[in-house]
């Protein structure tokens, strides 16, 4: 379980969507409080292409084992960027969702979810299937009818 006051969790247990959430928020946040710090103290601007949730996400990158941990971390990327990425970036990220769900098959992998977790991870992924940045192939896998959502899979390697 994780423990907010160490801001840890045990070898053992999975990460919980919120606390992946949680972790790279608090990364985007000292990324940009150490920015205004820079532009205060030494005058450096906003460097063309600089971009926070880089930042935040390369910190993260390495640090959750599961393949649903992963995923979570892709999903809440993209999320995170509204629609406000460059083609990179979103290429990168479909990418990596290609390279999870063609290694593993989502519904395993979301049936390690409590309810309320698969929900709000579900929410996620719906607002994804509207964000036509988003990978046409990935968006074409979520499926939703209002009461379920599915999620199609790529073959699997």
């Amino acid at each position: 379980m994780f423990d907010f006051m160490t801001d840890e969790i045990s070898d053992e247990d999975r990460v919980p969507y919120k606390v992946i959430r949680l972790w790279l928020l608090s990364l985007y946040h000292t990324y940009c409080r150490s920015k205004i710090l820079s532009i205060d103290r030494r005058g450096i601007a906003w460097e063309e292409n600089e971009d926070e949730l880089a930042y935040a996400y390369e910190e993260m990158e390495g640090a959750l084992r599961r393949p649903i941990e992963n995923l979570m971390l892709e999903i809440l990327a993209l999320i995170l960027m509204a629609g406000c990425g460059s083609t990179l970036f979103y290429k990168y990220h479909c990418s990596e969702i290609k390279r999870i769900l063609g290694e593993n098959d989502f519904s395993e992998l979301n049936s390690l979810l409590p309810e309320e977790e698969k929900e709000e991870f579900a929410f996620d992924l719906i607002l994804l299937q509207r964000d036509p940045h988003v990978d046409e192939e990935i968006r074409a896998l979520i499926q939703y009818d209002g009461w379920k959502i599915m999620i199609g899979s790529f073959d699997r390697k």
